[in-house]
């Protein structure tokens, strides 16, 4: 398999993401779980009614509780077209939030094609949880960086995890000991408590960034719905501020060099002949 430019192939990518999120929408509504649009699809949503035209993936969030009832859903109604990925039904994934993957087709960014997980297009999904008092934060920071290398343990290429310094390589080291069944366990009790774990807090946090930013809770307490590529999809009623937090003056186009994606991939459509459906190795 090659790497290719996906800038050629962007709006098909996005129609095949496009029918994940759907599936997902459809989901979360027949089980009356709510979600939210974020991060670039919200800015889609906001800026173009629909994808950003460089996007190339698409974000959703969800309070911790509806987080954990759509997992369970998901674990226990199969679908032959979709796959849910998470620590339990993929043993070798490495992120702290789940995706919905679409079977029999392949998306990888460059330096990722080594990792042994199913590696279909895909939506992410990301649990909205509730920032640590400050009596706990030392500690739910300290429980969210073992379950980062405990689930970087199961990466082929560790060199994207080099930067945790000497104390959490020495960490990494000890862990990659570990039988992997039982780091993964642990790592997946841990993701349970945090996403369980109720604070005083006002404001809640996304998990592929820790502590570091935070989010008002009141701002995520109504859905509303906004346009996005022809249908109508569930977003925070205070999506501006949420936005406007993060990334600034969200409404203005960045410059024309920043128009990019994920850069290279390995992209396929429909794979052909003999192949492991859940690994989607051979196009």
């Amino acid at each position: 398999m090659e790497y290719i430019d996906k800038n050629k192939y962007l709006k098909e990518l996005q129609e095949y993401e496009l029918d994940i999120l759907k599936h997902f929408d459809k989901i979360c509504k027949d089980n009356n779980l709510e979600y939210f649009l974020a991060y670039g699809s919200l800015i889609g949503a906001m800026r173009h009614k629909g994808f950003i035209p460089w996007d190339d993936d698409v974000d959703v969030c969800m309070k911790s509780s509806d987080y954990l009832k759509l997992c369970e859903i998901l674990k226990e109604n199969k679908d032959d077209k979709y796959f849910f990925q998470s620590i339990e039904t993929d043993k070798n994934y490495y992120l702290f939030w789940n995706k919905i993957r679409l079977n029999n087709t392949i998306f990888v960014e460059k330096g990722w094609e080594k990792n042994d997980v199913h590696q279909g297009i895909f939506i992410d999904i990301f649990p909205l949880l509730d920032y640590p008092d400050e009596k706990d934060k030392k500690k739910i920071d300290r429980k969210f960086l073992i379950t980062k290398l405990l689930l970087a343990c199961n990466l082929k290429d560790n060199k994207f995890y080099n930067s945790y310094g000497k104390a959490g390589k020495l960490l990494f080291k000890l862990f990659k000991i570990i039988p992997q069944f039982i780091r993964n366990k642990i790592a997946n009790n841990n993701i349970n408590y945090l996403c369980k774990y109720n604070s005083n807090s006002k404001y809640y946090y996304v998990t592929d960034e820790g502590t570091k930013y935070k989010y008002n809770k009141e701002w995520f307490d109504e859905t509303i719905t906004l346009p996005f590529e022809k249908y109508n999809f569930l977003c925070p009623k205070e999506s501006d501020k949420f936005l406007r937090s993060y990334y600034g003056d969200y409404m203005k186009l960045p410059p024309q060099e920043e128009r990019v994606g994920h850069g290279e991939c390995i992209l396929c459509f429909d794979i052909k002949g003999d192949h492991d459906d859940k690994k989607g190795k051979n196009c």
